[in-house]
């Protein structure tokens, strides 16, 4: 089958898990590109760039020859596309809002995006109070379109969204590769935890996951950020061991 679209991402999951997920929750025939496939694009020129961006992700549609780069707006065109859009200009929003947050949480995790290595005081305020906050942001946001423990989706009781594709990707990827925030996670946002297990238990997500787990481990963002991360959850044991 003719591939459909060409992502261009590092060998980790991180941002690249979401574009990634929501291809294969559809079905759709992709490309990943190469790692050296990757960096030429980040380090090209703007002038010359497929579209000029300072980072990946980047999407090629194959069939017109476009790119689209920044997580967000890649989930919006990819959903617009096939499918994953629910009706209406509010509930669109609340996609979009959806996947500004999951962004900001992530920038948030790598504190400012690797702008400066954690320490240690610093990110047992984040983990106390900005992580769960996030956390209980999601559950609220679930809560009040009808999430149940057992049943519903992120932004519609009976419909499922780019929105739950994204929080799939943001927590479900952040449980396996740092499962000492799972239990923060399930804690603070129960219903978020259920709705992704239940997403991730359809067969062809559960087959994505494996294929990622088995390239790239519980590799999460990678470099000296995602060092930093494991460093402070190792300390945060530690503590617990001792206290």
């Amino acid at each position: 089958m003719e591939i459909a679209y060409k992502l261009y991402y590092w060998p980790l999951p991180f941002r690249g898990a979401f574009i990634q997920l929501l291809l294969e929750h559809a079905g759709a025939e992709y490309q990943l590109a190469s790692g050296e496939e990757t960096s030429a694009f980040k380090n090209s020129d703007a002038a010359i760039q497929g579209i000029p961006a300072m980072a990946p992700p980047f999407l090629k549609d194959c069939a017109n020859g476009t790119y689209i780069a920044q997580m967000p707006a890649i989930m919006i065109y990819l959903s617009e596309r096939l499918g994953y859009l629910p009706s209406g200009p509010y509930k669109r929003a609340l996609v979009l809002k959806t996947l500004l947050d999951c962004n900001d949480f992530l920038s948030d995790l790598t504190n400012a995006n690797g702008s400066k290595m954690w320490e240690h005081e610093q990110w047992i305020a984040f983990r106390a109070d900005r992580l769960k906050k996030w956390m209980r942001i999601f559950e609220a946001t679930g809560e009040r379109n009808g999430l149940q423990a057992d049943a519903g989706f992120l932004l519609n009781p009976d419909q499922e969204s780019c929105a739950d594709i994204a929080v799939t990707a943001l927590f479900g990827t952040m449980c396996r590769c740092l499962p000492q925030l799972h239990n923060d996670f399930k804690a603070t946002a129960p219903k978020i935890e259920a709705l992704v297990a239940r997403i991730e238990s359809d067969p062809i997500v559960r087959d994505f996951i494996k294929r990622q787990e088995a390239e790239t481990g519980q590799l999460y963002c990678g470099g000296q950020i995602e060092r930093s991360i494991r460093d402070m959850l190792a300390r945060d044991e530690i503590l617990s061991s001792e206290g």
